[in-house]
């Protein structure tokens, strides 16, 4: 309980405003989870976690680096912080378009 109480905490720490940062976009704390979660924190931990969270997020308005704003329809099970998107009756799969990043949920 103890491994999945601090993923939660520090996920929380880093998606939450501080007075000296501004809060980090939940999808690049899961990607910073993805890179190097399973070194820093128990793997069953980390990856109970971060499927649940991300299932979270479908359905949510997102707005990508280009300024396009659209809604997570599907999680990519093999790249949870690079869901795709549907803007407007454009789907964009940010597991293929890597130059594509969400950068806020609003």
């Amino acid at each position: 309980i103890a491994a999945i109480v601090t993923v939660a905490n520090v996920y929380d720490e880093m998606t939450s405003k501080r007075p000296f940062r501004s809060q980090i976009c939940p999808f690049e704390v899961i990607a910073r989870f993805e890179e190097e979660g399973i070194d820093k924190y128990d793997p069953n931990a980390i990856m109970t976690f971060l499927s649940n969270i991300v299932n979270t997020f479908i359905a949510n308005r997102v707005m990508l680096n280009n300024g396009k704003t659209g809604d997570i329809i599907f999680i990519n099970p093999t790249h949870l912080a690079r869901p795709v998107v549907k803007c407007g009756d454009q789907y964009i799969d940010l597991a293929v378009e890597k130059h594509l990043s969400i950068v806020a949920v609003i």
